[in-house]
């Protein structure tokens, strides 16, 4: 660890404050920040102001732009690269080279009970017990490492619209809870080497080195951070969490989250032109299939775990996710489902198999469809909405329900049928 870095901030008695606070005294917070600017800089990132935004960025090479898309676009995207490696190739790589101090976590369940959040949206969820007081959290937590695919529903409005965006996708993370800030840094530094090992160097990445104040519920509190970006695509974050507000016993905690997408480290080390095009079973894929494969992706991830449609929190989100994947122009896709469940099924262990969660999918395209059949043509209370749509089409013709009103129907509800 740098001289720049050691003795500065550490996880000591003399870091309490009056309150004994577990993590680092209030009067030292202010300097995290320029601490880790420093150690950066003594590795050898220094700073430069893009010419595009004139954003302020880290950099080991002579770079002129920030590294964000908007200033440059994907740089990436057409470069070649022989033997690219795939999305499996990069996870196996990263069980290979991440410290052998780090202990494996298995990924957290998708769907969380008793949490803040409906989904797993991050890999320091882990930690909620800790958190929220459920178990005494330790002095100094063990470094642990683990995949971990979330749900991120946010961004859905962009998803086909704008690359490297998914509401499903799976991170590769390394978590210590109670860190100090030594623990963190040497934490980074093994990322950047990790990074090397799948093909994205140092000296093609930048870095914005920001402060933040995230509220988890408990008030605020103050969080260093360190953007990673790979030639105008954010690969990973790494957040250093200080006095984290633990209310039962008057206490706060230090946390070492680092997470990176394992989805866009792909991308970026196979250099396609699509963000889909490393996990979709498709050889080419079309800006206007996007919405509806990620739309699958994500229903199989949630019906493997259980998850049903409802009119309340998981089930809502279910129904709509539904109503963007099935339409009547297109017959239910079971190879997409069969191809899903296998891609999350390296990373998730599941409670449903295969033939469950493909009969609980197909039945929810069927009461969506049969659904907006029967309320448009006023069919019958008795009507079996869980019934294959193609026997409902059938009885609406055997009903004089003429052919052309139909395919009329089916074209206005092309993409929507709720």
């Amino acid at each position: 660890m740098s001289e720049s870095l050691q003795g500065k901030i550490s996880f000591d008695s003399s870091g309490f404050n009056e309150r004994k606070i577990n993590g680092i005294g209030e009067q030292r917070v202010a300097q995290v920040h320029s601490v880790v600017s420093e150690y950066l800089s003594s590795k050898g990132w220094h700073s430069a102001s893009c010419e595009c935004c004139h954003t302020l960025f880290l950099t080991k090479g002579q770079k002129a732009i920030c590294g964000d898309e908007k200033c440059n676009g994907y740089e990436f995207i057409g470069e070649k690269r022989k033997n690219p490696p795939s999305i499996f190739d990069i996870a196996d790589k990263f069980h290979e080279v991440v410290d052998p101090d780090f202990q494996y976590c298995q990924p957290l369940p998708i769907v969380r009970d008793n949490s803040t959040t409906v989904f797993t949206g991050t890999a320091g969820q882990l930690f909620d017990p800790f958190i929220h007081e459920e178990i005494e959290a330790p002095l100094q937590g063990l470094p642990i490492y683990t995949i971990q695919p979330v749900i991120r529903l946010q961004g859905r409005k962009i998803v086909g619209k704008k690359e490297g965006f998914s509401t499903s996708f799976t991170l590769l993370a390394t978590e210590q809870f109670n860190a100090t800030l030594e623990n963190h840094m040497s934490h980074f530094e093994h990322w950047i080497e990790i990074l090397s090992e799948v093909g994205l160097f140092a000296g093609d990445l930048t870095l914005r080195h920001i402060e933040n104040r995230p509220n988890w519920g408990n008030g605020e509190f103050n969080t260093d951070v360190i953007k990673v970006f790979y030639k105008g695509l954010e690969l990973g974050v790494s957040n250093f969490f200080i006095n984290i507000p633990l209310i039962k016993s008057q206490t706060s905690a230090t946390m070492s989250d680092i997470t990176f997408g394992l989805e866009r480290l792909t991308w970026a080390a196979r250099k396609n032109r699509l963000y889909f095009g490393v996990f979709n079973p498709l050889i080419e894929v079309s800006n206007d299939q996007i919405e509806q494969l990620d739309a699958y992706r994500t229903l199989v991830l949630l019906s493997a775990s259980g998850v049903e449609s409802g009119h309340r929190d998981v089930g809502s989100k279910y129904k709509n996710l539904a109503d963007t994947a099935f339409s009547f122009s297109q017959p239910f896709k079971d190879e997409l489902v069969n191809y899903y469940y296998e891609w999350w099924s390296h990373f998730q262990s599941f409670p449903l198999d295969l033939i469950t969660t493909t009969q609980v999918i197909s039945i929810e395209r069927n009461k969506r469809l049969n659904l907006a059949l029967k309320k448009q043509f006023n069919l019958p209370d008795a009507l079996n909405i869980k019934q294959p749509i193609e026997t409902t089409l059938i009885y609406a013709q055997m009903h004089g329900i003429l052919d052309d009103d139909l395919i009329q129907f089916m074209k206005n509800q092309h993409g929507k049928t709720n």
